[in-house]
This record gives structure tokens, C-alpha cells and sequence, in this order.
């Protein structure tokens, strides 16, 4: 049986190109071109080249449009809710304060700006884009100041305190003996 749904998916009828695949997605045909060059978005391979041109059956496009869309309302979700996954203190302070940079580097510089808005862009989207990449720095911090790293040198900085103090204690005060 899988062999005969294999087979009828892969029918002229039922094979898309590029541009139709990206409509579905919801983006253009370069952006999908740039993702496949690059590998982002998780795109499947293509179930035929007709005409050198890459094809795929319409269920699988389907199916990566779903993924990528509970993809993005899972982020989407957590972004708007304030859930920001479950983040410690620490981890939410720093996302909120790279969210408000972004976004001033992003929206508020002119210079920045003209270079990458489009018309179509607002206010609104230029802070959910400073939201994303806040939230990527904010869960990747353990990747940026390594915890076990941190432990160590908090670890030798409270050491070098504490026998800096004892030492104070005994040093001798520095009054003549007479």
C-alpha cells in the first residue's frame, strides 16, 4: 500500500515547484531558494528534478508548512504570553534587555533602518523580530559565559576574599612597639 501512495504522490499532477511550494509556505520562491542553499527551515529534499528544476509532492510541502507553522506559534505563543519559557530571573533579564536593544538598533536608528526595512514592516514586527533574537540570546546563555565556567571563578573570587581577610586579621597593625 505504501508503495502505491508513494507512486500516485508522485504523479505530474501532484509535484510542485519552487514557486508554488513557497506559496504555500507563505514566503517567496528566493527566500526558499536562499533556505535550501543555506539548510535553514528544515526544507525535505525534493522527490523529483524535472527539467533540473526541483519538484516535491504536494503532501510533503504540506506537511513542512504545517511544521514549520506549529513551529513558529509555539515561539509565537511563549513570545506573547510573558512565558518565555520558563527562564530564570537572570535569563529573562538579559532577554529583555537585548529585546530593548535590538530593538533601538533595529527601529530607532535611521541609518540602520533604511538599510534592511521594507515598506510593509512596522514598529510592531521590527519589536517581534527584537524578540526573537533576544530570546535566542537569553536561552543560549549557558553557551555564551559557560556555568560550570562562571562556578569556577566565582568559586576563586569568594577563596581569594576570604584568605585576603585572614590575612588583613593577621597582619600586624603597624603601631611602634616601645
Amino acid at each position: 500500500m505504501r508503495g502505491r501512495r508513494l507512486q500516485s504522490e508522485l504523479t505530474a499532477a501532484q509535484l510542485i515547484g519552487a514557486p508554488e511550494m513557497a506559496e504555500l509556505g507563505g514566503i517567496t520562491a528566493s527566500t526558499l531558494r536562499a533556505y535550501i542553499s543555506r539548510g535553514n527551515s528544515e526544507v525535505p529534499l525534493p522527490q523529483a528534478t524535472i527539467g533540473g528544476r526541483d519538484q516535491w509532492a504536494r503532501a510533503v510541502a504540506q506537511d513542512w508548512v504545517e511544521a514549520r507553522q506549529r513551529s513558529y506559534d509555539g515561539v509565537g505563543a511563549a513570545m506573547s504570553t510573558g512565558d518565555r519559557d520558563n527562564l530564570s530571573p537572570g535569563a529573562a533579564e538579559v532577554r529583555d534587555r537585548f529585546a530593548t536593544d535590538f530593538h533601538r538598533t533595529l527601529w530607532d536608528r535611521p541609518d540602520v533602518r533604511k538599510r534592511w526595512v521594507l515598506r510593509q514592516r512596522n514598529e510592531e514586527s521590527v519589536a517581534e523580530i527584537a524578540n526573537t533574537l533576544a530570546w535566542s540570546v537569553a536561552t543560549s546563555l549557558d553557551r555564551i559565559i559557560p556555568t560550570r565556567d562562571l562556578g569556577s571563578v566565582v568559586e576563586g573570587a569568594v577563596l581569594q576574599d576570604f584568605a585576603e581577610s585572614v590575612d588583613r586579621r593577621a597582619a600586624p597593625t603597624g603601631r611602634a612597639r616601645s
